[in-house]
């Protein structure tokens, strides 16, 4: 359901206090002290201020706004930070985080001025795995076949980009998860309505502050692809509207070869519309498979599970012409270990390689 302003604002809390009990225990109980604080009548007029003439479509969306810009804040100011202890990049000490640092922090005009301008905006190079797999599977490896790479919802295109990265990805056996390497691409295109770009430093750090303390892995592999961009390989984002993208990607399928895959994935993107937008995107990137050439059109999203669990509360789920959904893998949402379907895996391959 979507919120405006603060409204529900507590519950949503409640709930991602919830979900970090097992997960960061640090956020856990960040918001924990934030609800308590935020019910002081001052700063509850400042949040409403802040929040005012926004909406928010996921649950997840303003508790996590919040304690990144919170974060960005630490980061910036470094490891002497009241806070840095708690809410910088090493292993977050718990103990380290009071409510009097929080208190300080929240009476910062500067605070409330990136909270009211802010979107939390992550690429995660793991989520990467949502094309890179698919690709094997419809036969794209080493450039056997060519490949066309739309990234909706692409922040700063970071996951157009991730094959450059050692893979990282593994099922649930252990055994390493094949992903295609060496693909003959003949479009990379990132689609986003507010896209970031990683060679300016402010963009840059906001991106890292949207990391959660002490992931040093999802630090370090976003680093990594940062580099790869600073080295020149910069992906391409075209600013638009969600409305457009599914046009923008019939646009793109018109002018390939024939035999060309249109890959198009989203990453824990569809929650951060709202419902009418999204329901009229679903609808569009339907309609986009069921009219592309046959064997041609391949449409993955990595969005949280139909049944999520707690060990897997994100699927990877494949669209293709055929009318089939086939849910391939479950995963967390910054995955690196896919609990594969073998069945729904080889039954995608099977659509992606029976060529017209």
């Amino acid at each position: 359901m979507t919120r405006r302003g603060t409204d529900g604002f507590f519950d949503d809390l409640a709930l991602m206090r919830g979900y970090f009990a097992h997960r960061s225990p640090i956020y856990a109980r960040a918001v924990e002290l934030l609800a308590e604080l935020l019910r002081d009548p001052e700063l509850a007029a400042r949040l409403d201020q802040a929040w005012r003439e926004r909406s928010f479509p996921a649950f997840f969306d303003r508790p996590l706004l919040l304690l990144a810009v919170l974060r960005a804040r630490v980061l910036a100011a470094g490891p002497a930070h009241p806070l840095g202890p708690a809410l910088g990049d090493d292993a977050p000490q718990v103990d380290a985080l009071s409510g009097a640092a929080l208190a300080a922090e929240l009476s910062a005009d500067a605070l409330w001025t990136e909270l009211a301008r802010r979107h939390v905006q992550t690429n995660d190079p793991t989520r990467a795995v949502a094309w890179l797999w698919p690709a094997w599977l419809g036969g794209c490896d080493r450039g056997a076949r060519p490949l066309a790479l739309v990234d909706v919802g692409a922040s700063a295109g970071l996951n157009l980009i991730a094959d450059a990265l050692p893979a990282a990805w593994r099922d649930g056996a252990g055994a390493p998860l094949p992903v295609a390497r060496a693909v003959q691409t003949v479009a990379r295109l990132g689609l986003d309505g507010a896209p970031l770009d990683v060679r300016q430093a402010e963009d840059r750090a906001w991106m890292r502050a949207c990391i959660w303390p002490g992931e040093a892995t999802r630090r370090q592999r976003f680093d990594a692809a940062v580099e790869v961009v600073l080295a020149g390989n910069v992906p391409v984002i075209e600013r638009m509207d969600a409305s457009s993208f599914t046009d923008r990607i019939r646009e793109l399928q018109r002018v390939l070869a024939p035999g060309t895959l249109v890959l198009a994935y989203q990453t824990v993107f569809r929650e951060y519309l709202e419902a009418m937008v999204r329901a009229a995107y679903l609808d569009g990137m339907a309609d986009w498979i069921a009219s592309a050439p046959k064997s041609c059109a391949l449409w993955i999203e990595l969005e949280v599970a139909p049944e999520p669990t707690r060990e897997h509360p994100a699927a990877l789920i494949a669209h293709v012409r055929e009318g089939q959904t086939l849910v391939i893998g479950r995963c967390s949402f910054h995955p690196d270990v896919i609990d594969v379907d073998a069945q729904a895996a080889a039954a995608l391959a099977r659509a992606l390689t029976a060529r017209m």
